[in-house]
């Protein structure tokens, strides 16, 4: 009962406090990286933000959709001719070795949560769409050990990583090992504090994707390439630490579409999503994104 308690207190937490920071914390000195302007040389990317899926409408909310919106969701696009796309594509168009589609979009899953692996998942498979989930390190340790599984609050465990890792529509990558467990704290995700020095900063944000990166490889055979930004917090030096650990791709919570660009790899870091809340019918969300 124990666990149960502070299970469900640490979901509220990281789903609430989560998104609402992620939509406000974008530090000045980043803004000329993340401008509005579209290269209309550039392919019009829209990046769909889930987080938590639900059996039951009456668990729905800002950030837990249910299961048949969810699949209403993704029969939309099918039906509309949108194929989703993944990281290694990309990756593939931007270094000039792919093409995109005519219509692409991305689907995203933030925190790990165990209903991915239950509900998300066979359906994904039966419309043959692609989508990232970005798992966070400790709690995957942490269910891993607990013989408590619920889905209204569980997170993934390690093999059930390795299997989704396996499945060639799915893609595990990174939300950090430990860095989404600081709401109490000063420090906002992986945001570089005021005041804080760089050599600080740099060891901290490091030590945390050195665990992961290990933990990754050690328990899923994953090696990530993309990185959510918890709370979609980062800061003028996060860049130059997310390549130096190989992430190619950043994604942030900001609400905007991107414009992806042959030849220039930094219009893959800090992507902007749409975060998708219960309550609304999938033309009325998609209908503003996708015009």
């Amino acid at each position: 009962m124990v666990i149960r308690l502070n299970i469900k207190f640490l979901i509220m937490t990281l789903t609430v406090m989560g998104v609402i920071i992620c939509s406000l914390f974008v530090l000045p000195e980043e803004l000329s990286t993340v401008s509005g302007t579209v290269n209309t040389e550039g392919v019009r990317l829209p990046v769909i933000m889930y987080h938590h899926l639900t059996q039951s409408s009456e668990r729905a909310g800002a950030y837990t959709l249910t299961q048949e919106q969810f699949r209403l969701d993704m029969e939309y696009l099918k039906e509309r001719g949108y194929e989703a796309v993944d990281t290694t594509m990309l990756t593939d168009y931007v270094e000039g070795k792919g093409d995109l589609p005519l219509k692409p979009v991305m689907i995203t899953f933030d925190d790990g949560f165990e209903s991915f692996y239950v509900i998300a998942k066979p359906i994904l498979e039966q419309l043959d769409l692609k989508a990232a989930v970005f798992v966070i390190g400790y709690l995957a340790d942490e269910y891993t050990q607990l013989n408590d599984h619920n889905i209204n609050y569980s997170y993934l465990t390690w093999d059930e990583i390795r299997e989704l890792d396996e499945s060639p529509l799915i893609e595990v990558q990174c939300h950090t090992y430990n860095m989404h467990n600081n709401v109490k704290g000063k420090r906002k995700g992986i945001a570089q504090l005021k005041g804080e020095s760089v050599q600080n900063y740099e060891k901290i944000i490091t030590d945390d994707l050195r665990t992961m990166k290990r933990k990754l490889a050690e328990n899923a055979g994953v090696a990530c390439e993309a990185i959510a930004y918890p709370y979609g917090a980062y800061s003028k030096a996060t860049a130059k630490i997310m390549k130096s650990f190989g992430y190619k791709l950043t994604f942030t919570c900001e609400e905007r579409i991107n414009n992806i660009i042959k030849g220039d790899s930094d219009c893959l870091f800090n992507l902007g999503r749409y975060n998708r809340p219960s309550g609304k019918s999938s033309e009325e969300f998609f209908g503003k994104i996708l015009k």
